[in-house]
């Protein structure tokens, strides 16, 4: 009886935790990507605490996303969907790229070695703000909508 309870009371608490630790895991998150990726485009969602400022706009002190690409990638798309004006820093294998808003949404695209890239998602503003990242191997696939 008591190991039936037991197993009651782990399982409750593990649904009940469930959907925070998944938020931390897109906040602070470590994403392993091959050529092929699944679900195409992948989509991860975080918050974004704007507050050091650098050459990129406001970014948090540490990044949300790093990105493990395991084999070369002859083209991949990285593209921000922010709020306000939102801005994205990546630091990778290749050098350290920022793009600033400027009407459309801050993109990255091309071949991506293999490594690790730490990704910033930034503003204008000071603030905290929500973001979605889209990862796609496809020039012109759609971003799916909210």
């Amino acid at each position: 009886m008591k190991t039936l309870r037991l197993l009651t009371f782990l399982t409750v608490n593990l649904l009940i935790g469930l959907p925070w630790n998944q938020g931390v895991i897109a906040q602070q998150g470590v994403i392993e990507i091959k050529q092929e990726l699944s679900p195409d485009p992948l989509v991860i969602s975080g918050n974004s605490l704007a507050r050091v400022k650098r050459d990129c706009g406001l970014i948090p002190s540490q990044p949300n996303q790093i990105i493990v690409v395991k084999e070369p990638i002859p083209y991949l798309r990285l593209t921000l969907e922010g709020e306000e004006k939102a801005t994205l820093l990546v630091d990778g294998p290749g050098g350290r790229f920022c793009m600033l808003p400027d009407g459309n949404q801050p993109e990255m695209t091309g071949f991506w070695s293999p490594g690790e890239y730490k990704v910033y998602v930034g503003n204008l503003s000071k603030g905290k703000y929500v973001y979605r990242v889209h990862l796609s191997r496809f020039k012109n696939s759609p971003n799916p909508q909210p």
